[in-house]
């Protein structure tokens, strides 16, 4: 499931990196976009979201929020969640 992760206190190219590796990291993750610009990474994983807010809390981040990719992209993934 791709999860978008609003990130407090990323704020350049450093921090992309930093957050990139801890996401790293964690096993199920299979994909990783960060944008410190923006404020938030793009996961793929089927790992719990208390696992994500450990590893960045770790790596010195707070997390804000966890939302599903799908939801934030209509009609991305859709047929997916919403198939009978």
């Amino acid at each position: 499931m791709k999860k978008k992760i609003i990130i407090s206190g990323m704020s350049c190219p450093a921090c992309e990196g930093k957050v990139r590796s801890a996401l790293e990291k964690i096993e199920s993750v299979s994909h990783v976009d960060v944008s410190a610009k923006d404020g938030y990474a793009v996961v793929e994983t089927g790992c719990g979201n208390e696992v994500l807010v450990e590893v960045l809390g770790e790596a010195g981040y707070d997390v804000i929020t966890i939302e599903p990719e799908a939801l934030s992209t209509p009609g991305k993934g859709m047929d997916r969640v919403c198939r009978n």
